[in-house]
């Protein structure tokens, strides 16, 4: 991309899915000068790199397209865990697994009810419309217009692991639905995509056009990342940008911070703006006192089966995309949707990963919070990252509930012919090397698939080292204090995180912004992403996020 200026009218700070649509929309206007920084690399349409144009997530495999270093504790008493975030101009749009669902109605409703006023259903779906070309249905729910194209694998073309969940569902009394973006009812049905056929597309392309990236009043630099704001007094003036190894100024009229739920708040706590003695007892001398910024971390608590599948019942090849099938459940004591268990039927980009299928559970309507917050570590001045998850045992509750059922679909009869074992499963760090991609991990995966398909005994005795703390599914199900003790320990999130610069009117104290995304007693800076949202939308949030940026930014005044 092109050189780094040294002022503008609106400097946009984070080229993720809110960053990109912000850039796009704010550039529309030729008198207003609009500069898009991005701490990674740049993706640009006819540049894009195979592994981020696979419709399957594999470049969320690959580190180049992470933050290095980045560390999440899940639980209060957990260690700190690897956690992976996109560092690529397009953020999470170029690297997820391009599930794209709404949320439910009640979701946003309740977003205005906290002081989010004019966050509504009503008032949000016309943004969700503009931003979609839904290329499966038409009609008043769907957008035909918009960049991100949205669609759904047919279901007579789902995987024989799918069909088989998908009869087990209807035993269970679980209706299907066609288009779980139309409806909010709860049942088993097709997932919602942000992609073409053969091509992912990430914000990055979508709205980050050719034709719009060379407009005259568009800078777009990628590999800059910003190390602080510039305030004056109480009004932001811009930020100063780490470029190429040196510190570079760039003075703005309005700055908007799009960084994320964990890089937002980040920014502002080591800018001075955030909780005052909070910030003065690890040395940072406080500019503006906001007790929210950081507060209400959260995401989607998220635990998994693991399932050896049979030949005929995984995913063929002609199929990329993983997204097939998924249920919207309530579990005993909740509410609609409180519970999206995701049929993985093809888990990584390898052999192994093609033989090995499951369960993703998830609560989708957490009680627990957790914060960002900054400590120091000798003169070194270091962020955490705490989600706190399972503190509050309503979402224990519902996770036990939700681990159950779809325990209860994997070994139902309809199950049977389609699966050869099943097995606790987590996301440990062992996983997640087999996970890069290379030559190596190729090969190894190779070998534990092959080893896979041998006969039962030699079959059992590999699932059993792949068995998070080497137990038995059905021993974890017969025991209810194994079973929270499992959770406990492997429960992360789903990479969804939100909430820790949240709206909400001037005089609640943990609201970070109003409801146009300005920061309370801050003039000249905005925050334009999930790190917005009040609480969080029972779905994947990138449509969400993407939603955000696209309402603030039609409703723009300076």
């Amino acid at each position: 991309m092109t050189g780094l200026p040294d002022s503008c009218d609106v400097l946009i700070i984070g080229g993720g899915s809110a960053g990109c649509v912000l850039a796009a929309r704010l550039s529309q206007e030729p008198g207003r000068k609009v500069v898009l920084l991005e701490a990674g690399r740049d993706t640009p349409p006819g540049a894009v790199p195979p592994d981020v144009a696979d419709t399957f997530y594999s470049a969320a495999y690959r580190p180049e397209n992470m933050w290095p270093g980045l560390s999440v504790r899940w639980t209060a008493d957990g260690s700190p865990r690897r956690y992976e975030q996109a560092r690529i101009m397009g953020g999470g749009s170029s690297v997820n697994a391009m599930v794209a669902f709404r949320g439910l109605p009640a979701d946003y409703d309740a977003w205005a009810q906290m002081g989010a006023t004019g966050w509504g259903w009503d008032e949000v779906l016309p943004h969700f419309l503009s931003l979609e070309s839904d290329l499966d249905f038409d009609g008043s729910m769907h957008g035909a217009d918009g960049p991100i194209p949205v669609r759904r694998h047919a279901r007579q073309d789902w995987p024989g692991y799918c069909q088989a969940v998908a009869r087990a569902a209807e035993a269970r009394g679980y209706a299907f639905l066609d288009d779980m973006n139309g409806t909010a009812a709860n049942g088993y049905g097709r997932v919602t995509m942000s992609n073409r056929p053969q091509e992912r597309v990430s914000t990055a392309v979508g709205d980050l056009t050719a034709a719009v990236r060379a407009r005259p009043n568009l800078v777009g630099v990628d590999h800059a990342r910003a190390r602080r704001l510039l305030l004056d007094g109480r009004r932001c003036t811009g930020a100063e940008v780490e470029l190429d190894g040196a510190a570079v100024p760039v003075r703005a009229g309005c700055t908007i911070v799009a960084a994320g739920a964990l890089h937002s708040p980040d920014l502002l706590l080591r800018s001075g703006i955030g909780p005052a003695d909070a910030l003065s007892g690890v040395g940072v001398t406080p500019a503006v006192d906001l007790p929210g910024v950081g507060a209400n971390l959260h995401d989607h608590p998220t635990v998994a089966i693991g399932a050896v599948l049979a030949p005929h019942a995984r995913q063929p090849a002609e199929l990329r995309p993983a997204a097939n099938m998924c249920l919207r459940l309530e579990p005993e004591g909740g509410e609609d949707g409180d519970v999206y268990i995701a049929v993985a039927n093809k888990t990584s980009w390898h052999a192994l990963g093609q033989r090995l299928g499951g369960m993703v559970v998830s609560v989708f309507r957490p009680h627990s919070r957790g914060k960002v917050y900054l400590r120091r570590k000798g003169s070194e001045l270091v962020t955490e990252r705490d989600f706190d998850m399972m503190s509050d045992p309503r979402d224990m509750a519902r996770m036990i509930w939700a681990y159950r059922e779809a325990a209860a679909l994997l070994a139902a009869p309809e199950s049977a012919g389609a699966l050869r074992e099943t097995f606790p499963a987590a996301f440990s760090e062992r996983v997640r090397a087999l996970n890069r991609t290379g030559l190596r991990n190729r090969l190894v995966a190779r070998a534990v698939a092959a080893a896979l398909d041998l006969p039962g005994p030699v079959r059992r005795a590999v699932v059993r080292q792949m068995c998070e703390g080497g137990v038995g599914l059905s021993h974890l199900l017969a025991e209810p204090g194994m079973l929270e003790d499992f959770v406990r320990a492997n429960v992360t999130g789903f990479y969804h995180p939100v909430g820790t610069c949240r709206m909400g009117g001037a005089d609640d104290s943990g609201a970070v912004t109003g409801p146009d995304g300005r920061v309370h007693g801050v003039e000249g800076l905005r925050i334009v992403d999930a790190s917005l949202m009040p609480a969080i939308p029972r779905a994947n949030t990138n449509l969400p996020t993407i939603m955000i940026a696209e309402k603030i930014a039609a409703n723009w005044a300076g």
